[in-house]
C-alpha cells in the first residue's frame, strides 16, 4: 500500500487505486469505495475521508415482490476499509478503521503490511475476474473519445466494441470494458437522437399537411 505523502487526494486516490486494482500483490484486486469527508480530532487540522470496499456493508432487504430478474448483492460486510487525511505534508493514508485494525489484531498482522488480509472474501486474480465486477470496469480516455466519434458516425454498439478490442491487443492494453457498457453510455444517446428525428419528421409532415389544406380552403 501506498503509505508515502502525496500533494494531493486525487494523487493519493489515484495511487490507492493502482494498487488495489493490481491483483498481483497481496492475494488478487478489488474496488476501493470513496466515503465521505469527516472531520479530525480537535488537536489537529484539516479533513479525513473513509475508504472501504466495494463490498463493505449488508445487502438491504426488499419486498418479497415476484421479479422477472432477480438482482443479487455483492456486499458481504467485508471490514476493509482506511482513513486518509490532510496534513502539513500533504495527503497521506492515516490508520485503518476501527473494525479493520480489530481485524488485523485478531489475526496478528502489523498495520500496513498485508492489508489485503483484511477482506472476508475472494479477491480477483486475472481480467476477466476484475470485469465481472461492472465498478471494476471503465474505458480510458482515448477509448472515450474512439467509441464517441464512432456512435456519432452511426456504427453499431458490437462494431465498436470490436474496433476498441482490436486496438486494445495492438497497444497491448487491458480490455476493462463490456459491449454491455458501451450500450449503456452510448445506446441511450442514439436511441435519443433517433427520437428526435422521428419527432422532427412527424411534427414536418403535420405542418405540410396543413399548409396543403389551407391551400385547398
Amino acid at each position: 500500500m501506498p503509505l508515502e505523502y502525496f500533494p494531493t487526494e486525487k494523487d493519493l486516490l489515484t495511487a490507492l487505486n493502482a494498487w488495489a486494482d493490481d491483483e498481483s500483490r497481496d492475494g488478487g484486486a478489488f474496488k476501493i469505495l470513496t466515503g465521505s469527508s469527516g472531520t479530525r480530532p480537535l488537536k489537529s487540522k484539516g479533513t479525513r475521508r473513509l475508504l472501504c470496499c466495494d463490498r463493505s456493508g449488508t445487502r438491504k432487504p426488499r419486498s418479497a415482490t415476484i421479479r422477472l430478474r432477480q438482482r443479487t448483492s455483492k456486499k458481504c460486510a467485508c471490514k476493509w476499509a482506511i482513513w486518509i487525511e490532510e496534513s502539513c505534508d500533504g495527503r497521506v493514508v492515516a490508520e485503518p478503521s476501527v473494525a479493520a485494525l480489530k481485524e488485523l489484531n485478531d489475526k496478528g498482522v502489523p498495520n500496513g503490511e498485508s492489508f489485503h488480509l483484511v477482506h472476508n472474501h475472494d479477491l480477483y486474480q486475472n481480467t476477466l475476474e476484475k470485469n465481472t465486477n461492472h465498478a471494476m470496469r471503465y474505458l480510458a480516455q482515448w477509448q472515450q473519445e474512439t467509441a464517441e466519434l464512432l456512435a456519432n458516425a452511426g456504427l453499431s454498439i458490437p462494431n465498436i466494441f470490436s474496433f476498441l478490442s482490436s486496438k486494445c491487443k495492438e497497444r497491448n492494453e487491458e480490455i476493462r470494458f463490456s459491449q454491455d457498457d458501451l450500450y449503456n453510455q452510448f445506446g441511450r444517446g442514439s436511441q435519443t437522437k433517433t427520437a428526435q428525428m422521428y419527432y422532427g419528421i412527424c411534427m414536418l409532415v403535420t405542418h405540410q399537411m396543413r399548409r396543403s389544406r389551407l391551400n385547398f380552403i
